[in-house]
This record gives structure tokens, C-alpha cells and sequence, in this order.
């Protein structure tokens, strides 16, 4: 008799693997640790489970959304709702571990020492998580783990030598920590896993981001409960303003990530010289700053994300009269924005600096252009971008005239 296998769908398994991990670790977190908990903890842990539900509904597509909007919820993209929860659920993590370690700083110091360490490395992975600063690092994963092994072996180190009744928060914390650093670096090693598995046949693919991110989340919002224990511990009935503050704490968070992804912009339309200078692979010039007097130019140039890599740009100056380029410098533009809610194809403003060296004592009331070029680095040569429209004149097909430097007079 031939065997036969079961049909599943891939949605389903991961539907499955999510439930299988939240239940055992809400029915313990409720059971044991939130009755422990102050009031406004309670209700600061629930909220956070909450959002943590939401998320996982419309990922799972538990609940209903507009195709549309699903890039708003996808727990494989950045800049959209997840991740702020992620990056805004760490930072409160950090946030509390420092107000612990102050509040405890007449225990033990390895107490409010250890707090204290915690609360600075989450602040810092609350960065990380929303902007991608690891992409920076080679081998962050490597620097992640045996940061993340040493603060487990930590807190289990510290809860020996405190009071028994700290002992659930501190293993709590590392249990937390453990399985959040499962899911940041384990579950992407597992390999993509479609068709045939054993007795089983998949209808689709496993969605291993889904598993690694309920892993992160539900570890963190553990290591969360940890930290409001010894809070609680520390602090039993916190006055009005402390109850104030536990609440404010994230959204104080989420408000500094809307705010700081406006400075480009808000910079750009009060501080910079306005243009509409569009090159090819989309890339524009929106705006420019120049202090002639210092030679120093701040760029505002629109790329869509990812589109501004091997990107460089290059000022010359050049003799009006001549056509001389007497002084010119380059460098490889940075990749770096600010992002809110970022939906795909989105342009982003990427302001860049440089400064430029004038020749030295230019004839007085001599005049020169400030000449820019785009390139795209290709092997070892700067490929030009021609340009495709601009409200500046142009120089060449692909040089454009920001604008003119009059020597000013030498002084006697």
C-alpha cells in the first residue's frame, strides 16, 4: 500500500508554530509573573501584548486588510508598523532597566550595575532594530550572540546573589533574552522549506520570518515582564508622576521616530535653496546649501531606498570665464536617511555634506561656478548620470550649475 500524504498549507504551520509559542508563555507570564505586577505595569504589559496580537493577526492574515496595506503590517519589511512596535518595545525595556537600577542603587551595586549595562544595550538594539545599524557591522550576528550569552549568563550570576524573591525576574529575563536570541539568530539559518516534509506536503512555503519575529517579540515583551517585576519590587506603589512616566516612556519613543524622520525634510524646505534636478535611475536633487565663504555644500538628494548604493558625487569649481576646473573633490554618497512608514517606492531624502577646498586667494571679484556631477561608481570608473531635466542651467549633459562664487576682495 502506497503511502499518501497529508496536504497542509504552509499558512497553517505557521499559524500553528505562532499559537504553539504564545500560549504557554501568556498562560505562565499571566499566571505566575503579571499578578506580581503593579497596576500600571499590569496594564503597560498588557497594552504591549495587545499590540503584539494585532501585529500577528494581519500578519497571519488572521484579520482582514486591504491588500494595499499590507506592507504595513509585513513582518519581513522595515519602517512600518512592526518594527516601530519592536524598536519601541526595547527601548521601554531600556528605559525601565535604567529607572530600576537607579531605584535600586541602595541594593547591592552588582544590582543596578547589571540593570544599568542591560538598559543601555537595549536602548542601543531599540536604534538597531528600527535602523538597521547592524548592516553596518560584519559578522553582527557573531557580536550579538556572545553579547547576548554574556548578559543571560549575567543576570543568572546576579540572581544568586540576590534576594529570593528577585529570582523569577532575573530568570525571567534570561529566558526572555534566550529566546528572543533564538529567533535574531538561529531561525534564519533553518533552509526554506517547501513541498514534501515527512508525512506532510506543504502548500507554499514556511514563513520563517514570521518564527523568528513572534520569537523576538514574545522574548522581549518576557524580558519586559522581568524588568516592571523588579521595578515593582523596587517601587511598590509608585506615586501619580511614576505611573505617568511608565506610560509615557513608549510613547515618548514612538513620537522621537515620527519627529526624526522629519528633520530631513523640515530642513530641507526652511534651509535649503530649492531645485528639481531629476537624473537617470531616478535619482533627484531637491534642495542645496552652500557657504561660499567656507566652502561647504549640504545636498538633499531623493533616491528611492537602496537605489543610492555605489551612488557618489562630485563639485568642481570652475572658472567662469575659462571653463578651468580649479578645484574638485568627490566621495561616494551615504546611504543614510530617516524613515517613517516607509511604503515601497517611496522616495527618501538623503542629505549629504561636503566640503570643498578653494584655491588659495582667487583673484578679487572673479567669478566661478559651483558645478555638480552625479555618478554611479562602476568597477574601478565613476560612471556620469546624464541628466534628465533641471530648472538649473547645465554645463554639460551631465554637470549642473548650482550656482555662481564671486571671490570676495583681499584685504591689504
Amino acid at each position: 500500500m502506497e503511502n499518501t500524504l497529508s496536504v497542509i498549507s504552509a499558512e497553517v504551520v505557521n499559524r500553528v508554530f505562532v499559537f504553539a509559542l504564545a500560549l504557554p508563555i501568556c498562560l505562565f507570564a499571566y499566571g505566575r509573573l503579571i499578578p506580581r505586577l503593579s497596576p500600571a505595569s499590569k496594564i503597560l504589559a498588557s497594552i504591549a501584548l495587545l499590540a503584539q496580537g494585532l501585529a500577528a493577526g494581519f500578519a497571519l492574515g488572521l484579520l482582514p486588510l486591504q491588500s494595499n496595506m499590507f506592507w504595513l503590517w509585513d513582518l519581513q519589511r522595515k519602517y512600518n508598523i512592526p518594527s516601530t512596535l519592536a524598536s519601541t518595545q526595547l527601548a521601554l525595556v531600556g528605559s525601565l532597566a535604567l529607572g530600576a537600577a537607579r531605584l535600586l542603587r541602595e541594593r547591592p551595586p552588582w544590582q543596578s550595575l547589571y540593570l544599568a549595562a542591560a538598559g543601555i544595550i537595549f536602548l542601543f538594539m531599540a536604534l538597531d532594530e528600527y535602523y538597521a545599524l547592524h548592516e553596518q557591522i560584519q559578522n553582527w550576528k557573531r557580536y550579538y550572540l556572545a553579547l547576548g550569552a554574556t548578559l543571560v549568563v549575567a543576570a543568572l550570576l546576579v540572581a544568586m546573589r540576590s534576594p529570593r524573591r528577585a529570582w523569577i525576574w532575573y530568570f525571567c529575563f534570561a529566558i526572555g533574552l534566550a529566546i528572543a536570541g533564538s529567533g535574531a539568530v538561529f531561525i534564519e539559518l533553518l533552509p526554506v522549506s517547501c513541498g514534501a516534509m515527512g508525512i506532510l506536503h506543504l502548500e507554499g512555503c514556511i514563513n520563517f520570518a514570521l518564527w523568528e519575529e513572534s520569537l523576538e517579540f514574545l522574548g522581549v515583551w518576557l524580558a519586559m515582564l522581568a524588568i516592571l517585576g523588579m521595578f515593582t519590587d523596587a517601587l511598590p506603589t509608585p506615586n501619580t508622576r511614576i505611573r505617568h512616566l511608565l506610560i509615557a516612556a513608549p510613547v515618548v519613543w514612538l513620537l522621537s521616530l515620527a519627529l526624526n524622520s522629519l528633520v530631513p525634510q523640515l530642513e530641507s524646505l526652511l534651509l535649503a535653496q530649492p531645485a528639481s534636478i531629476e537624473y537617470e535611475t531616478k535619482i533627484n536633487l531637491r534642495g542645496y546649501r552652500i557657504d561660499s565663504a567656507a566652502g561647504q555644500v549640504r545636498l538633499y538628494i531623493a533616491s528611492k531606498r537602496g537605489k543610492i548604493e555605489g551612488l557618489g558625487y562630485t563639485l568642481d569649481l570652475v572658472d567662469a570665464d575659462s571653463g578651468e576646473a580649479l578645484a574638485s573633490q568627490s566621495q561616494g554618497a551615504a546611504p543614510h536617511s530617516r524613515y517613517w512608514m516607509l511604503e515601497p517606492g517611496a522616495l527618501l531624502l538623503y542629505p549629504q555634506w561636503m566640503q570643498i577646498k578653494l584655491p588659495a586667494l582667487p583673484p578679487s571679484g572673479r567669478a566661478y561656478w559651483i558645478v555638480l556631477t552625479l555618478w554611479h561608481k562602476a568597477e574601478e570608473t565613476q560612471a556620469p548620470l546624464p541628466v534628465l531635466s533641471s530648472d538649473h542651467p547645465l554645463l554639460s549633459d551631465t554637470e549642473v550649475i548650482l550656482a555662481e562664487y564671486v571671490a570676495p576682495p583681499v584685504s591689504p
